[in-house]
């Protein structure tokens, strides 16, 4: 009989933990059950352009590559940059502080070069600008979003001018990249940078 007896009290002790466990679940305590994570998501860029970057990074490097020059002149400190928004029309006055400086000089070579990339529906992105559109951001930010199809939309950022001569040079198809005062590389060299630009690897990856 008192054998009986304490199951039934094991029983009942068991089920006061249970409902108890059930309260906490309810105001959010996790419950110990593991969800799969989803797996990642294809790569934003269509098969042939990823094939076509991945022909560049096994290609062999050009013969001649110009050297670069021997020294240049380093940019002048930007004090002070008037930016219009594009959206809303809104003038911001920014000062060149260190964060900030280098989106701010730029801007405007940006806005150049993105026009004259060709075979992709580019557009630059400009965060953090307009004190309208942005309030609470912490510096201006230059991105780029790539749309392949109505559903398959690649942004990046942060972005540099560097990155679109990148992106310009591969859409055109040529095998150097030019750095300016600092001659040429292979342009195979860039295959991982270009491939963060298109898109081509799974998120995540």
């Amino acid at each position: 009989m008192e054998i009986v007896v304490g199951a039934v009290v094991a029983l009942l002790v068991l089920f006061s933990l249970g409902l108890a466990g059930h309260a906490h679940a309810d105001e959010g305590t996790p419950t110990g059950i593991t969800q799969m994570a989803a797996p990642p998501m294809e790569p934003a860029a269509p098969p042939a352009l990823r094939e076509r970057l991945a022909e560049l990074a096994r290609s062999e490097p050009p013969a001649e590559l110009a050297p670069g020059a021997m020294c240049y002149k380093p940019a002048a400190p930007l004090v002070r940059f008037d930016y219009v928004c594009p959206i809303c029309h809104a003038k911001t006055i920014l000062a060149g502080e260190p964060r900030s400086s280098e989106a701010l000089r730029q801007l405007d070579a940006c806005r150049r070069l993105v026009k004259e990339i060709k075979g992709l529906d580019i557009a630059l992105t400009e965060t953090g600008f307009c004190a309208k559109c942005n309030p609470d951001a912490a510096k201006p930010i230059i991105g780029l979003r790539i749309r392949y199809a109505p559903d398959r939309i690649h942004s990046v950022a942060p972005v540099t001018t560097d990155d679109l001569v990148l992106l310009g040079e591969f859409m055109d198809g040529k095998d150097k990249h030019d750095r300016g005062p600092g001659g040429e590389k292979p342009l195979r060299d860039y295959s991982k940078r270009l491939g963060e630009l298109l898109g081509t690897a799974p998120a995540g990856k």
